[in-house]
């Protein structure tokens, strides 16, 4: 991965915790930025941005990286909209209650909002799926079912720390999730992403992006991929073809110009 995805990162804005027993159903209006829930105890349900509703089963987790807005319900026909705001109490001022009865399909659900580092102009976002689920991913990446074990612990224990361990482990885990989503499963989501998994166009990809307004041209990004102009126009046509504009402006135009309008890649 370039060492622009290695530098991603993300602050965690706010968190929540909420015991849901019985039918019950929230709204969570489009935000500027990224969503996480967890889901514990029992199963729930998605109403995802493209209008489907989706089941969300026990120990699952999903984060929608462009904060779409979206319902969860206990059940599909649990509320006719227009739904309830979501309100939680924050994370911090759970009160101790361990002998507390609870309903065998009571929800815990799990709130988070966070902020990346990169733009959301940035073309990682335009590429990435409105929803990605942890358990989808859990084939490609071992580390996922252990943090969505240790977080499904953190969820039900008042133990000393466990707010602030639940916090981190959900930041841990949101970028864990985007990192196997890049590893495999973005192959088919975007010119962008496909490029920026190769070394040395991914190289170049970081460096426009770190320099958006920098004086670029063929020959100063073919030197960063450590390529000739030829090879370089080459490769970049092989995995961007027409999709250069994804870039910033100034890395746009040099690269627009290592390939053509008719896909022919200029050697001079």
């Amino acid at each position: 991965m370039t060492r622009m995805l290695r530098s991603l990162r993300l602050e965690g804005l706010e968190y929540g915790r909420r015991r849901l027993p019985g039918g019950w159903a929230y709204s969570f209006p489009e935000k500027d930025n990224a969503y996480f829930h967890f889901i514990g105890e029992a199963s729930c349900w998605l109403l995802a941005p493209g209008g489907k509703w989706v089941e969300l089963q026990s120990g699952d987790a999903i984060l929608l990286p462009r904060g779409d807005a979206h319902v969860l319900a206990s059940a599909p026909d649990a509320s006719q909209p227009p739904f309830p705001a979501w309100q939680c109490r924050p994370l911090w001022e759970d009160r101790y209650e361990p002998d507390a009865a609870h309903a065998p399909d009571e929800v815990i659900l799990f709130y988070g909002s966070m902020r990346f580092n990169l733009d959301r102009s940035h073309p990682l976002f335009r590429g990435m799926s409105p929803v990605l689920h942890a358990r989808a991913l859990i084939g490609s990446e071992c580390l996922i079912s252990p943090l969505l074990d240790a977080l499904a612990a953190e969820m039900v224990s008042y133990r000393v720390g466990a707010a602030g361990i639940a916090a981190r482990l959900a930041d841990v885990l949101a970028v864990q999730i985007i990192r196997s989503w890049m590893e495999s499963g973005a192959s088919s989501e975007g010119a962008w992403i496909r490029a920026a998994r190769q070394p040395r166009i991914g190289e170049v990809i970081a460096a426009i992006h770190d320099n958006p307004g920098g004086n670029w041209s063929v020959a100063s990004l073919a030197a960063i991929a450590g390529m000739s102009r030829s090879a370089f126009a080459t490769a970049l046509f092989r995995y961007l073809g027409g999709h250069t504009r994804t870039l910033p402006d100034g890395g746009s135009d040099a690269a627009g110009k290592a390939v053509d309008r008719t896909g022919q890649c200029p050697h001079r």
